[in-house]
């Protein structure tokens, strides 16, 4: 459920910035309402592309399905999946607790927005881990032995459901949401500023494949501790963490921490595999947000090269780019 609810809300309901520093009673009924509304872009055409693998012949990658992932293939990540099978990878939804064995029918793992069942429709403190002890440990088994891992996890509550997997490659969720409190749009990454880094993923395997900027739609702040990791998305001075109770609901006792200089993206080696872990899942999809259908992720204005990056990033996490 990544959301730039923020933004979207601002453009479809004429809301000052200056209200997010108030108790959010009126915005508070207006994020509920725009939650309801969001819903998969069917109208998004992806563009066609010359495939990496042979239809039906690439990669398995295996899709969590099983720990409350709300909104993928059948919804808000309809695209995303689309377009991986249009780049000749093959989707398998796992829809059981992660074994070695269910682990050995896949080179990929993707992991979008888990949730305890304990914060289902209940979205404040205290969050609980998603996934098992055994799930985490054949995880990160998986992955040192050859596999490769994308999670994402989005705006509190989902960081907080995936923060003891995320410590396993030395990365430490903040369980809270990361807002650009000057600009109120999307959060854009470049090269430019420096706030977009220079690796195998951004520049891609030839020139057509170069990254300059990527989208990113709220989310959260995060720091890897990992000497193995590269920060891809780098949080200027303007962006700051806020850390409620629950989620969606500021007032002035919400807790407020600086991040410049922190991460939404990472990617590192860990023994033979790879992991890529991002801090918003939005950027991987392509919705519509509120009565005014606002676009969000590949669709969005403000992403012209978010479907370059997802495919960068999946060719990386194939092993077809150098880990470094």
């Amino acid at each position: 459920m990544s959301c730039n609810l923020l933004s979207a809300f601002m453009v479809c309901f004429r809301i000052s910035p200056v209200l997010i520093f108030l108790p959010l009673v009126i915005l508070l009924s207006i994020t509920n309402n725009a939650l309801s509304q969001q819903v998969a872009d069917d109208a998004f055409h992806l563009p066609e592309i010359v495939p990496t693998f042979k239809h039906g012949r690439g990669p398995v990658v295996l899709m969590d399905a099983y720990h409350n992932n709300a909104g993928l293939l059948e919804g808000n990540y309809r695209p995303f999946g689309k377009l991986l099978e249009k780049d000749g990878y093959r989707i398998e939804q796992v829809k059981e607790a992660f074994t070695t064995d269910v682990l050995s029918r896949g080179q990929i793992l993707l992991i979008i927005n888990p949730l305890a069942t304990e914060n289902m429709d209940n979205w404040k403190l205290p969050v609980f881990p998603a996934f098992s002890p055994h799930e985490i440990s054949a995880i990160c088994k998986w992955v040192y032995n050859g596999g490769a891992l994308l999670l994402a996890a989005d705006h509190m509550p989902f960081p907080g459901a995936s923060e003891t997997l995320a410590r396993e490659f030395g990365v430490i969720f903040t369980n809270g949401f990361a807002i650009d409190t000057v600009h109120w749009d999307p959060l854009v990454f470049r090269k430019s500023d420096g706030s977009l880094a220079t690796h195998p993923i951004t520049n891609g395997s030839n020139p057509s494949e170069k990254i300059d900027s990527v989208a990113s739609f709220w989310g959260q702040a995060f720091r890897s501790s990992s000497p193995e990791s590269t920060g891809l998305f780098m949080f200027g001075q303007n962006v700051v963490s806020y850390n409620p109770d629950t989620a969606w609901r500021f007032n002035e006792h919400t807790p407020v921490i600086p991040v410049q200089g922190w991460q939404q993206g990472v990617a590192l080696a860990y023994g033979k595999g790879r992991a890529l872990i991002l801090g918003e899942a939005g950027m991987l999809s392509a919705q519509l947000v509120g009565p005014r259908r606002v676009p969000m992720g590949m669709n969005s204005p403000f992403a012209k090269q978010n479907l370059q990056f997802i495919l960068n990033a999946m060719h990386w996490l194939s092993c077809l780019l150098p880990v470094k």
